[in-house]
């Protein structure tokens, strides 16, 4: 919204109950059990329209009537839809591979990110999805304290390091493995 958008969500409506026109409006009033927990969670701390059910269809219909300023819809497993128009798509991954094996983790990233139309997000303190990032976001208590490009060249370690006196914030630094 900081930047002139007007945004959206759309969500499944998970363990809702059913609804016959395949969609409701939720807001902060809706009950959980008509929309589902996390489309109710959503509504009440975003602020946002936010549509759900099982139709997703039939959810960004209703966005459209209700809400014609819209100008961006975020949906929850939106991949899973392919029925959905879409101009971008983001994948978001948290801590994804940690349980893997070095082997299963490197064939899983190379195959997450074989298709350049796809932006992934990923949550991860793993080398190997640092390693492919493009940008690195480091939080702390739900707060950026750090993030920088990095340049694709290989397994990089990430540092912290002062950006110049009196600075607010640490920069983050890239060092060469070895």
């Amino acid at each position: 919204r900081q930047h002139g958008f007007h945004p959206a969500l759309l969500a499944g409506g998970y363990r809702a109950a059913p609804n016959r026109h395949g969609a409701i409006l939720v807001d902060e009033a809706t009950d959980p059990v008509d929309a589902g927990d996390e489309a109710v969670l959503l509504a009440r701390q975003t602020g946002l329209p936010v549509a759900a059910g099982k139709d997703r269809r039939a959810g960004l219909a209703l966005l459209a009537r209700s809400h014609p300023a819209c100008d961006v819809v975020v949906s929850d497993d939106g991949l899973q839809h392919c029925g959905l128009p879409r101009r971008i798509e983001l994948l978001v991954i948290d801590d994804l591979s940690s349980a893997l094996d070095v082997e299963t983790e490197r064939v899983l990233w190379d195959r997450l990110l074989i298709d350049d139309e796809v932006t992934c997000l990923a949550v991860s303190h793993r080398r190997i999805a640092l390693s492919r990032a493009d940008y690195i976001i480091i939080l702390k208590n739900g707060r950026v304290e750090a993030a920088a490009a990095e340049v694709r060249s290989g397994p990089r370690r990430v540092r912290r390091e002062g950006c110049g006196e009196g600075a607010a914030a640490p920069c983050v630094g890239f060092d060469d493995p070895g």
